[in-house]
């Protein structure tokens, strides 16, 4: 049997099972969607230096172009410019509450997240990048 008979069956399969799903909902999606999602900070990576999130701080995407950070004592929010396509992203417009004293590690996020470019997103987790430095976070 030649090779190409094989597969050209699992491709007609995969073309219509693609074909038929009309939105997203109507399929199976293995990756979470960016939006509508809560992300909890796990670490800020800066070459060898690992800063690891002492407890939970929150990343909210609202929409496409508005997001929300919940540090230790303040709240932040801004805009955001986001392409899902590609995985770009820039946090824009941020502006938080100054009730008190936020953690080294909380204005630490918040200074990062302005100097972010792209991203990625696994089953579980979004990586945030600042050329090579990153900050991960995980579905709450």
């Amino acid at each position: 049997m030649n090779d190409l008979t094989k597969v050209y069956p699992l491709t007609l399969f995969l073309v219509l099972s693609l074909w038929s799903c009309k939105n997203k909902d109507d399929c199976c999606v293995l990756f979470p969607d960016l939006i509508g999602q809560e992300w909890l900070s796990v670490s800020i990576q800066e070459g060898q230096n690992i800063d690891n999130a002492p407890h939970d701080l929150l990343l909210t995407f609202s929409s496409d172009s508005a997001y929300s950070l919940q540090l230790d004592v303040n709240d932040c929010g801004g805009d955001l410019v986001l392409d899902q396509r590609i995985g770009n992203i820039q946090f824009i417009s941020t502006l938080c509450t100054e009730a008190c004293c936020d953690s080294d590690y909380a204005m630490h996020l918040k200074s990062f997240l302005s100097e972010v470019d792209r991203y990625e997103l696994t089953i579980q987790e979004l990586t945030l990048f600042k050329g090579n430095h990153q900050a991960r976070f995980k579905i709450k």
